[in-house]
């Protein structure tokens, strides 16, 4: 997807209800998980694709491609905290994954250049 498709379409998270998913699963998406996407989507350079996908506990999952690398980051926004979790595969093997948890929001750019240097 383009960077714009993608935004278009974390627009559309805005409007997802309780039981989005098949009328019996899926939380409300946490519209600051969706401006934190939106944030790495518009920043994080030097990948060929990137895509959205709404979770079903109201995170945001953002994958990055360049070449053989995916990076998929999962995004739950808490009152005063993100919450992040980062799988980095290669030729389709997971290398490598982190979590990070209780994040404050001030981090957001360093964690924009942390994924950014992963590519």
């Amino acid at each position: 997807m383009t960077v714009q498709s993608c935004l278009d379409r974390l627009k559309d998270f805005e409007s997802y209800q309780q039981n989005w998913c098949d009328g019996n699963y899926g939380e409300p998406i946490n519209k600051d998980s969706i401006n934190i996407a939106k944030h790495l989507i518009s920043n994080v350079k030097n990948h060929q694709y990137v895509f959205v996908y709404p979770t079903l506990s109201g995170g945001v999952e953002v994958s990055f491609i360049k070449y053989s690398r995916d990076i998929s980051i999962d995004i739950y926004t808490k009152p005063n905290s993100i919450d992040i979790w980062v799988d980095v595969f290669t030729d389709g093997s997971s290398d490598v994954n982190f979590i990070y948890e209780n994040i404050p929001y001030s981090c957001v750019e360093q964690i924009t250049n942390f994924i950014t240097k992963l590519l």
